[in-house]
């Protein structure tokens, strides 16, 4: 039985509660969203052809991580804005991560990589971070589309058993590529409650993580407080109108 808990209100701005997460699939505007699609994944030009496997791994050694091969000179040359590089292994999820501008914090949701209107939007972390999907709380939006591209395969992390087979989530920059993996999953009511972005110190964020962990919907592993959460937000649609799942990711492994 999911527990339900209110606080204050957040993702209603964040995660358009009309278009996608409430977009009726009528004749009229099945071509348009197949268009919107195709434009949505053109980011996958930047992957390295043919390979997936970086230099420095080794697909011999088991539950090896094996980060998608970013062109990282060239999606910086034409899209400085882009942070990081977010996949799920076995899932359609492989997206770059932009970062939201601080005068536009909501533009991704209606635009894609290339500045186009998109209903599909662009996965971006939130413009309170700053670009720095290190920070506390790094907070990372995507849609969940009725098609089940962007993020819509993160609901699925409230089956356990789902969750274990897709432990790993693989966040890269250019410096660097982290190990993830799921420590808890909330389901929230958007209308109520909201992210915490700052913390004043330390103990700020401990008490913060773990007062999260409290409330989980979900709890997948509960090691001692990490030094910082990346937390993945989609929609989803189990108790009300405005929900929104939110997957709390720590680092397993760095590289």
């Amino acid at each position: 039985m999911l527990r339900r808990y209110t606080r204050r209100p957040w993702y209603k701005t964040v995660l358009l509660s009309t278009g996608i997460c409430s977009l009726g699939l009528s004749a009229g505007i099945v071509v348009s969203l197949v268009l919107m699609r195709f434009a949505a994944n053109d980011a996958q030009r930047y992957l390295a052809s043919g390979s997936q496997v970086s230099a420095e791994q080794s697909v011999d050694v088991q539950d090896e991580p094996i980060f998608p091969v970013v062109d990282w000179e060239t999606l910086h040359s034409e899209h400085p804005e882009v942070v990081a590089w977010l996949s799920v292994p076995d899932t359609p999820i492989s997206l770059p991560i932009v970062a939201a501008d601080v005068d536009k914090p909501l533009f991704y949701l209606t635009h894609d990589l290339e500045g186009r209107k998109n209903i599909y939007g662009c996965a971006y972390l939130d413009a309170a971070c700053k670009g720095n999907v290190l920070a506390p709380n790094a907070v990372i939006y995507g849609h969940h589309s009725p098609d089940g591209a962007m993020f819509a395969p993160l609901s699925k992390y409230l089956d356990a058993s789902w969750a274990k087979a897709h432990s790993q989530i693989l966040l890269q920059t250019p410096t660097r590529k982290l190990c993830l993996r799921p420590a808890f999953v909330r389901v929230v009511n958007a209308a109520t409650e909201g992210p915490k972005l700052r913390f004043s110190d330390k103990q700020d964020f401990v008490a913060w993580y773990q007062d999260e962990l409290l409330k989980a919907d979900i709890a997948l592993d509960n090691t001692s407080p990490p030094n910082h959460v990346i937390s993945l937000v989609t929609c989803s649609y189990t108790s009300w109108s405005n929900e929104r799942t939110i997957i709390y990711c720590i680092e397993g492994d760095t590289r």
